[in-house]
């Protein structure tokens, strides 16, 4: 699994928004090799004056995903969010930074629990 919590400035209403999340998610699970049904995206648009004051745009996404990932992995969704992101004319330059931020499974819950003690039940 792959949740994506992406926060811009980009002019979004130059884009499809829902095929931009879907191509952002489709980059993130692929680089790090899971299949389709393990990925969340989160777009966060932020007005230009809610940002720090600079030239053109940004896009932050953090990856959260569980640890095991290779350095290969890791860089094919790197480089396949930048590509996302570059594909589009945004008017001016569009910087992306891509934070992967690893969790454990006693460290991350769903649904109320925690996914340590789901792995553990399900092997007992």
């Amino acid at each position: 699994m792959v949740s994506v919590v992406a926060t811009t400035d980009l002019p979004l209403e130059r884009v499809d928004i829902p095929e931009f999340v879907e191509r952002i998610g489709d980059a993130a699970r692929i680089g790090l090799g899971l299949p389709p049904e393990l990925r969340s995206v989160y777009l966060v648009p932020l007005a230009k004056e809610y940002t720090t004051a600079k030239e053109g745009y940004e896009i932050t996404l953090v990856l959260y995903s569980a640890p095991g990932k290779t350095i290969d992995q890791k860089r094919a969704a790197i480089v396949g969010l930048n590509d996302v992101v570059q594909a589009y004319d945004w008017g001016a330059e569009a910087k992306v930074v891509v934070i992967i931020k690893e969790h454990d499974p006693e460290n991350v819950g769903v649904n109320g629990v925690l996914r340590w003690d789901a792995l553990n039940q399900s092997s007992a």
